[in-house]
């Protein structure tokens, strides 16, 4: 066998056809990182993927990001580097040139192979779904992986140190060398993310629109008099929308766009506490509960209270669920917790131009749980979580089905579901929401209240903790 056959001249490793296409395929991936990076940096929401969907969910995981910074813009910064190294390949480069070229494609080559094989694991076994963007973002790259790995010019030195000079190529001791440091570097990549988990949630203080208590003060802010007069309604339509704000979870109402559609609950009269009843209010007084009617985790006699606003089919709000519970357990009879469904579906929620696939029924799925509330309160936790617990909302014929089970028939879940409580009800969560959203600038779900606070997001149970006690003055049990 000829010394030509153990080694590569440069001009016979790649074909200029072959080498413009791997040039084209790290332009596409970097274009796609640069796209996806900017979603990110921004909050803005992923053509054709609304909020909870696969792309929300993958990108806005802890999954999305390294040491804290989101996972595309390492990405795009590889693909920019290796587009510069496939320029120092071709006819006419010096041989020594391409040879550095080679060695530093090689470790980016397993890099990049090994990336997409981590997180395409994430997705179907941690996350359990899936990005389209991510997807073909890791088709792409992996693609130039192959290409550039089964090129790389892996052979011995010739033996004539004239023929060493004139031809490329990687001794497999050398290899093995540059394998270790790829694989260091695939390590680092899932070490920072192991290491450093985003923050994915946001908590603001909104005490210029409320009523400020003071960390120690009474929850309850007013007495309902006898003759009560409601706070004016503003007309929520007529506001300037304020500009999208960059979040960490745009679990919002159609990617934080201007509501323009009717209100389809418009006609529908806002709950208000009864006469000489002790009140919580919220938003100098617009929003008040009476802690005996609106749906509550806790007891109503709680010396200290906050609002949690929710959807049955978020995503996030799944995650929280068992968050807020565990507050709940943390301060027992310290604190009661207004938990009003906020569906994130148009049917019923007019800050919902267009309703996400992911949140399709939400309307219906939050009306049983009102109606679940009404009929028997004591069962109500069961419903919470024969739909929370899941990795998705059960279909809702079965939802329908529990929870007629559960108040004792279809004929006294129906009763519930015709009474003007639950819409009601379901106005009230609506209401908080769309004031948050237009007045605040904050769309994510799920919201929590608490306080002069608006704490949005999947929170950590630490920080919801930590939350409460600064702002309600009030200590977990020990």
């Amino acid at each position: 066998m000829s010394s030509k056959a153990k080694v590569n001249k440069p001009e016979d490793l790649l074909s200029s056809g072959l080498l413009l296409l791997m040039k084209l395929l790290a332009v596409a991936a970097f274009i796609l990182g640069c796209y996806l990076a900017w979603t990110s940096l921004s909050g803005s929401a992923v053509a054709g993927c609304g909020p909870d969907s696969g792309c929300d969910r993958v990108l806005h995981s802890r999954w999305g990001y390294w040491f804290g910074i989101p996972v595309s813009i390492p990405a795009l910064a590889l693909y920019a580097v290796v587009f510069a190294f496939l320029q120092q390949l071709g006819p006419g480069r010096p041989v020594e040139t391409q040879r550095r070229a080679w060695r530093m494609l090689f470790v980016f080559g397993l890099v990049i192979l090994g990336a997409a094989t981590w997180f395409l694991a994430v997705q179907s076994l941690i996350i359990k779904s899936f990005c389209p963007w991510c997807m073909v973002t890791h088709f792409t790259g992996s693609v130039l992986a192959v290409l550039i790995l089964s090129k790389v010019p892996i052979r011995k030195a010739p033996e004539k140190a004239r023929q060493a000079e004139q031809f490329v190529f990687i001794p497999p001791a050398l290899a093995k060398r540059l394998g270790a440091f790829a694989a260091l570097g695939l390590a680092v990549l899932i070490g920072g993310q192991f290491l450093h988990q985003k923050k994915l949630y946001q908590v603001q203080s909104i005490a210029g629109t409320m009523t400020s208590t003071g960390s120690n003060a009474p929850a309850y802010a007013m007495t309902v008099p006898s003759s009560p007069e409601p706070p004016a309604q503003r007309n929520l339509l007529s506001q300037t929308n304020p500009q999208p704000v960059s979040t960490t979870n745009p679990t919002v109402a159609a990617a934080n766009s201007r509501p323009t559609r009717p209100n389809p609950l418009a006609d529908v009269p806002r709950p208000t506490p009864r006469p000489g009843s002790k009140a919580f209010q919220i938003y100098q007084g617009r929003f008040a509960f009476d802690l005996n009617e609106v749906p509550l985790i806790g007891s109503p006699t709680a010396p200290q209270a906050m609002v949690s606003l929710f959807d049955y089919t978020c995503h996030h709000c799944r995650i929280t669920h068992p968050i807020i519970m565990q507050a709940h357990q943390a301060f027992g009879d310290q604190l009661a917790i207004v938990s009003l469904p906020m569906p994130l579906d148009g049917k019923c929620n007019f800050t919902v131009n267009k309703t996400p696939k992911a949140h399709t029924n939400a309307c219906d799925y939050a009306r049983l749980g009102l109606a679940v509330w009404h009929a028997n309160r004591g069962v109500h936790p069961q419903y919470d979580e024969f739909i929370f617990a899941p990795a998705e909302p059960p279909p809702l014929e079965s939802a329908r089905q529990y929870a007629a089970q559960l108040v004792g028939g279809p004929d006294v879940l129906n009763k519930a579901l015709s009474d003007g409580w639950v819409n009601q009800y379901l106005k009230l969560g609506i209401d908080i929401y769309a004031t948050n959203y237009i007045h605040v600038g904050n769309g994510s779900m799920p919201q929590i209240i608490i306080g002069t606070r608006l704490a949005t997001g999947t929170i950590a149970a630490d920080e919801l903790r930590n939350t409460i006690t600064q702002q309600l003055g009030i200590q977990p049990r020990p």
